[in-house]
């Protein structure tokens, strides 16, 4: 998976979450859900791509 597309799913799950959030309550099943897999999803994109290094 690229940078690109991880930052995609990244911003999909988010809205997914915030969507879910104001439907079914920040603390629901489906929102915590939906927060852990976007917290994995943002460890993975720290763990492949926030420690390159950045041509200057």
């Amino acid at each position: 998976m690229t940078e690109e597309e991880l930052l995609h799913r990244i911003e999909l799950k988010r809205i997914e979450m915030v969507l879910m959030a104001s439907k079914t309550g920040i603390t629901s099943k489906q929102t915590l859900k939906a927060s852990k897999e976007l917290d994995d999803l943002l460890n993975m994109h720290r763990n492949l791509y926030a420690f390159q290094t950045q041509p200057t």
